[in-house]
């Protein structure tokens, strides 16, 4: 899960979401200025005619803005909509990595079984050579089991081949 791209990019935007919410918030906040400044004007008859300072300080809050509210209401439903499409993402990510997980137990069950029937179909070959040899079956009874045999061994491979190939998808 941690190496999914998707869900780092659907993680990213919960975040971006959640700071537009905060910003949002913030312009409800009362702002504080202050200033300062200065002036001298040369030449003049005295240094202390000729100086000024001014200094200010200003708060302002706003009192109404019926936009405010609004915005911080869409960037609420938009954090929502965002954690949302990550936790979509998130089982979307956990149901392939899932699916990934159930294909290879398939395709290894399978191998498994394909193994034992080629052992099986071996094991039958053998008993039909030594009863050639005995005496006992024809030699069409032979090239069954041997038939047989090759057929399971077709099916190993193939067994064999679906375990190496991956099967699924990723976003």
């Amino acid at each position: 899960l941690a190496g999914s791209q998707t869900l780092q990019r659907a993680l990213l935007s919960v975040d971006a979401a959640v700071l537009a919410e905060k910003a949002g918030r913030y312009e409800l906040a009362p702002s504080l200025s202050a200033s300062a400044g200065a002036d001298l004007a040369w030449p003049r008859a005295s240094l202390a005619a000729g100086a000024g300072a001014s200094v200010g300080l200003g708060v302002s809050q706003v009192i109404f803005d019926g936009k405010i509210p609004i915005r911080i209401a869409i960037d609420a439903l938009d954090t929502v909509m965002a954690r949302q499409e990550a936790r979509a993402e998130y089982f979307g990510v956990r149901e392939a990595a899932d699916t990934a997980f159930t294909g290879v137990v398939e395709a290894q069950s399978s191998l498994d079984a394909a193994d034992a029937d080629l052992a099986a179909a071996r094991a039958r070959e053998d008993l039909a050579r030594a009863r050639l040899e005995a005496g006992i079956v024809i030699r069409a009874d032979l090239l069954k089991a041997e038939s047989e045999t090759a057929a399971a061994e077709t099916a190993a491979a193939l067994a064999a081949s679906r375990r190496r190939i991956p099967s699924c998808s990723s976003s």
